[in-house]
């Protein structure tokens, strides 16, 4: 099977001018470099991650909330929260993980469908680290996920030092097993080998994505 073999039927795009990718993986894997590929090659991207940053800082929707569920002393001095501490609790924590994530989801929900809404025609991919843990894929018209080993995103978690072990372990085993989000995508971008074999794979689906849309109109 060829890395972006489609593993579901067809999605029906009978008289529609857009498709909308939910694109998802693992820490690691390299899924912000797939989508600044999509960018360049001329679709449209929405990174629920950013959205969420967004929605904590000051002033945002989540912010007071999010500063309640901790504590005052989550904040720093120039009012930001620390999300790095954030992080560390809850991915301690899955109880307190899903409070945040009751905080937040909605909010995202809400800015991919408008984000939705606003492209009318093309190919629009969403980051969404989250894909199928929280149940975007019925935000969806198909689903892609970047595939990488286990122990080639510990290399790579590893080499950038910004976690220890024992984080990089538990951000991965908060999420659903690579292996089975790979089962469940429509698409998957496998992104073990050089990153120009990935780009070969990334252009051949957007190639076949415009295509579909043109013969479905």
């Amino acid at each position: 099977m060829s890395p972006s073999s489609k593993r579901t039927k067809k999605t029906s795009l009978s008289g529609r001018r857009r498709l909308v990718v939910g694109l998802t993986g693992g820490i690691g894997s390299g899924k912000s470099t797939v989508l600044r590929m999509f960018r360049r090659l001329g679709c449209a991207t929405a990174d629920a991650d950013a959205i969420a940053h967004r929605a904590l800082e000051p002033g945002g929707p989540t912010y007071a909330r999010v500063k309640r569920l901790f504590g005052p002393e989550i904040v720093g001095k120039d009012r930001q929260l620390n999300r790095a501490r954030i992080a560390d609790l809850v991915f301690r924590a899955p109880s307190l993980r899903r409070r945040l994530e009751h905080l937040v989801h909605p909010i995202v929900l809400r800015e991919l469908d408008r984000r939705i809404r606003r492209v009318k025609k093309g190919v629009l991919v969403l980051d969404i680290p989250l894909l199928f843990e929280g149940g975007y894929q019925s935000f969806v018209d198909t689903t892609a996920v970047v595939w990488c080993s286990r122990a080639r995103r510990l290399r790579r978690l590893r080499r950038r030092g910004k976690f220890s072990l024992p984080d990089i372990r538990r951000r991965m085993d908060s999420q659903i097993p690579l292996s089975q989000k790979r089962h469940r995508a429509a698409w998957v971008i496998d992104n073990n080998g050089a990153l120009s074999q990935t780009r070969l794979t990334v252009e051949r689906m957007v190639r076949l994505f415009k295509k579909l849309l043109k013969e479905r109109l």
